[in-house]
């Protein structure tokens, strides 16, 4: 019996897209500024950014902390 394929789609928010959103932020760069200067969407940019903790629910959800 073959193992099975992982399926779905690639995350396009890598761990160090994820650490250079944060440090913006923290500067205090916009969403939109962030979503510029990374080239990712406004909506990709605030569901990461929307949540208190979330960087810390994210991580884990990596399996990065």
């Amino acid at each position: 019996m073959q193992a099975k394929k992982m399926g779905g789609r690639r995350k396009k928010v890598t761990e160090k897209v994820l650490e250079e959103m944060k440090n913006l932020r923290e500067a205090g760069a916009s969403q939109k500024e962030i979503a510029d200067k990374l080239n990712l969407s406004y909506v990709t940019v605030s569901r990461y950014l929307g949540g208190a903790g979330f960087f810390e629910k994210v991580k884990r959800k990596m399996g990065l902390g």
